[in-house]
């Protein structure tokens, strides 16, 4: 169970030194913003195109210095446990814990907030919204 204690850590307000301490240790080459996809993993192709695709575009990746435009790379599995979770157990298991009604919101805005869209040939498609 989650003490008054607890949740009065979890609850209170972030200082600036924190946010700064954050942001300094955030790796240089992973998103803090939106994120663009650049999947090669397709039916017609063997595995080993998808490694040589993957090793390019990871070398691009690196080699990148400057200049306006943003780049990443994503490996998604979506068959991890978490994408099997309906966020209403999530919440329902936070409340019975007694975590506070701020840090359930909270947490909740952070599960259920995102989006998606990704980018083929130069092409943003959809507006992915996750449910679970």
């Amino acid at each position: 169970m989650v003490t008054i204690e607890m949740n009065a850590e979890l609850s209170r307000a972030f200082t600036g030194e924190e946010v700064v301490s954050s942001l300094k240790q955030l790796h240089p080459t992973k998103s803090s913003g939106p994120d663009e996809n650049q999947s090669a993993f397709m039916a017609d192709r063997l595995i080993i195109d998808n490694v040589l695709v993957v090793y390019e575009i990871m070398h691009f990746l690196k080699q990148k210095k400057g200049g306006s435009d943003s780049f990443m790379a994503a490996k998604l599995d979506m068959s991890k446990a978490f994408d099997r979770v309906e966020w209403i157990f999530v919440e329902k298991v936070m409340r019975k814990m007694g975590f506070n009604e701020d840090w359930i919101n909270l947490v909740m805005n952070c599960i259920s907030s995102v989006s998606y869209s990704v980018i083929i040939n130069g092409t943003t498609y959809g507006n992915i919204v996750p449910t679970r």
